[in-house]
């Protein structure tokens, strides 16, 4: 009897099995990604081309968002979403940034790109924030009910594509990417900052302790900096602290907020230290 039972307990749990394999291997491809749950649901839809994607920012994008969208230059249209504003965190812009995450095969054990990231590579887009913004000009021409064929569209990236890939042979000796002056050592990134950063976040490096607006810079406008000077993508900053033996982007992000704190502080940087450590 016991026997019997068992054997019923093995094939329940083995047709549970199969059943779970078949669930996963639908067609619609989806990712999991770490977003808590009351921002996100546990999955999202990775669009097969601009056509789906538009279908599905106009569900998720909230109404403010579809009228800054509307109303936005092509060539600054990227500045209104996360992460590249401050103004609009995760949730207001879901669930673009999820669309570009690698995917991993649970089988091999290896990453690859998703099949929207597959579709505009083989349209020549490459550049990240390239794909971030030809994603916004077709949505702003789909709110504004324009007829650009998305073909032409990417063909107009292509081209845009290009001048990236002539700029990539000399990003890390030039002095400007992207229009963006890029400092050249630590002395320069506080003099930049500066020149870029608000009084108010200024004030605060300078009435805040160390590690609380280190902590709090680096969750906010660290992102920004660090796409701004190119430091994860490669510049002659990144260069220079490459050599200098720091060659992760958030450390070297929380060296320079560490630096500009003592700065404004009127204390000594301490830069050499900051870098044995």
């Amino acid at each position: 009897m016991r026997k019997t039972k068992n054997r019923i307990i093995k094939i329940v749990v083995f047709c549970l099995l199969i059943h779970l394999c078949i669930s996963s291997c639908k067609t619609t491809e989806r990712v999991d990604y770490f977003i808590p749950e009351s921002e996100y649901s546990a999955l999202e839809e990775i669009p097969e081309n601009l056509g789906r994607a538009n279908e599905i920012l106009n569900t998720t994008f909230s109404d403010s968002l579809k009228n800054l969208v509307r109303n936005a230059d092509n060539d600054t249209i990227i500045n209104i979403v996360y992460p590249y504003s401050l103004d609009y965190l995760v949730e207001d812009s879901p669930p673009m940034f999820v669309w570009y995450n690698k995917i991993k095969n649970k089988r091999k054990g290896k990453e690859k790109n998703t099949r929207f990231v597959k579709y505009l590579n083989r349209n020549g887009i490459e550049d990240i924030d390239l794909i971030n913004e030809v994603v916004l000009v077709a949505f702003k021409n789909y709110l504004n009910k324009q007829d650009t064929p998305h073909k032409e569209l990417l063909k107009q990236y292509r081209s845009k594509q290009k001048v990236i890939d002539a700029r990539e042979k000399t990003r890390f000796i030039t002095d400007t990417l992207f229009g963006v002056y890029i400092p050249k050592d630590i002395e320069d990134c506080l003099v930049q900052l500066d020149k870029v950063l608000g009084d108010a976040t200024q004030q605060k490096a300078v009435d805040w302790s160390e590690n609380n607006f280190v902590s709090t810079a680096y969750l906010s406008i660290g992102y920004r900096i660090r796409n701004r000077w190119q430091i994860t993508n490669g510049s002659r900053l990144s260069k220079y602290f490459s050599k200098l033996g720091v060659r992760d982007p958030e450390e070297v992000t929380s060296i320079i907020f560490t630096s500009y704190s003592r700065y404004k502080k009127g204390k000594p940087i301490l830069f050499k230290e900051q870098i044995k450590q």
